[in-house]
């Protein structure tokens, strides 16, 4: 399946533009499941890229300080553009149209035909090996094998947090921690959440789930928690 982000800076560049502003107009990032902060987090993101790149490629900035920071921008926004084609493509009704708009037109195959790449259907198991500090190791394991590699099919995985005594009452309410390929990981736990500071002792709630080639989400995982 050809990779919907570009190879080249300049490429990414003018694909990330078009998709930053493509959530900012109607029916707005709603309308695509992306949320009010996650478009605005993506546009932060997007910004920090432009102007690193502007740093790197003109003769009078340009340097290994100034390419180290934007490829180091290239990965961050790399990361969440995949992060939100996933939520994109997993809102329910979206339309092809739509993602054309949004620069993520399905994967193809011969003569026009659609791949076809179902989306996990088991939710994986997430386990806490132990806290250090402000940092959690993690591990996902196969709910169906307790395997520690990715089910087959399975392109990554999303981990989602809560900051509370109590899980949220919604799924929508979780926050984004990260997105990765790996099944075992150590995540940074948060120091802000809702506004607050996120003091020592603090019950934090973690869920994860898989994802597939195509970014769609599989169903989360029970959640676990940790103290801060």
């Amino acid at each position: 399946m050809r990779d919907f982000i570009p190879r080249r800076d300049a490429d990414l560049l003018n694909w990330a533009r078009v998709f930053n502003l493509e959530l900012g107009t109607a029916p707005g990032p709603e309308g695509y499941g992306v949320s009010a902060a996650q478009a605005a987090a993506y546009d932060t993101v997007w910004t920090a890229y432009r102007e690193a790149y502007a740093q790197a490629s003109a003769r009078t900035t340009r340097g290994p300080v100034a390419v180290q920071a934007k490829n180091d921008a290239r990965q961050e926004l790399v990361r969440m553009s995949r992060v939100l084609a996933g939520v994109v493509r997993s809102h329910p009704g979206i339309s092809g149209e739509s993602l054309v708009k949004l620069g993520l037109n399905a994967a193809r195959l011969g003569r026009g035909r659609l791949m076809e790449i179902a989306r996990p259907g088991a939710a994986p198991q997430l386990h806490a090996l132990g806290v250090t500090g402000c940092s959690v190791q993690l591990r996902l394991s196969d709910i169906s094998t307790t395997g520690r590699k990715r089910p087959k099919g399975v392109y990554g995985l999303l981990l989602f947090y809560w900051v509370g005594d109590r899980l949220p009452g919604s799924v929508s309410d979780w926050s984004l921690g990260l997105s990765t390929k790996e099944t075992r990981f150590a995540w940074t736990l948060p120091l802000n959440f809702g506004g607050q500071a996120v003091r020592p002792g603090t019950r934090v709630w973690l869920s994860a789930c898989w994802l597939s080639p195509t970014l769609e989400q599989g169903p989360m995982s029970q959640p676990i928690s940790v103290y801060r």
